[in-house]
């Protein structure tokens, strides 16, 4: 198995992981664990998003899955990928996003990506990527707010810009959003001081203010 294999199948995953997280808390879309989390209907959808937007915009420079019909006003892309929103527009997403619309745009995502990379060698992996540049895609991207959450990308190889930012965080909101599915258990229970430990475990993401930073 070559890195495009290895990169593949953990694309395909985060995708899927995307899509049944994206109907596992549908009862709880709206639902805060705590006042220092984000909305879980925030959380899905910024990972859809920013798979999106890595893959494509960053790495293929091509347009989104989101920016076409009928994703543009399902997945109010206008809102950008989720990066450097603000607590009230974060809210404002969640609010106006359907569950199942998610799961729909994560299968899509998820085929695209699959059909791109069948054609793909290793060498296409290590190609440097301008994301200051390909930012300019979507004025929501270039705000000071979002490039301070993943300037540190710039200049990245390719294969680097698809293992952070699309196949690892879907694994970190998973289980922060598991966490507040399972609090029910003793065991899952979030802690009294209202913290949500969960979203410290696994790779380097933070949750709110604004979104899930990349750091």
């Amino acid at each position: 198995m070559n890195a495009v294999d290895v990169l593949r199948v953990q694309l395909r995953g985060a995708c899927d992981l995307v899509a049944e997280h994206a109907g596992s808390v549908e009862p709880v879309w709206l639902e805060r664990a705590s006042p220092a989390t984000s909305l879980p209907g925030f959380i899905v959808w910024h990972c859809a998003r920013i798979i999106d937007w890595g893959v494509n915009t960053c790495v293929r420079d091509e347009p989104e899955v989101a920016a076409e019909s009928p994703w543009r006003e399902k997945l109010r892309y206008e809102m950008g990928h989720g990066a450097g929103l603000t607590d009230v527009e974060a809210d404002e997403v969640a609010a106006t996003v359907v569950p199942g619309d998610v799961v729909e745009y994560a299968h899509a995502l998820r085929d695209g990506i699959d059909q791109w990379m069948a054609d793909l060698v290793d060498a296409d992996l290590e190609r440097t990527i301008d994301v200051r540049t390909a930012n300019q895609a979507h004025a929501r991207y270039s705000t000071p707010a979002a490039w301070e959450e993943v300037k540190h990308l710039d200049g990245a190889q390719a294969w680097q810009l698809l293992i952070r930012p699309a196949a690892v965080t879907s694994g970190c909101t998973w289980g922060s959003s598991r966490r507040w599915l399972d609090s029910s258990s003793p065991a899952n229970a979030i802690p009294p001081d209202g913290s949500d430990h969960a979203a410290l475990e696994g790779p380097p993401f933070t949750i709110r203010p604004s979104s899930i930073r990349m750091t």
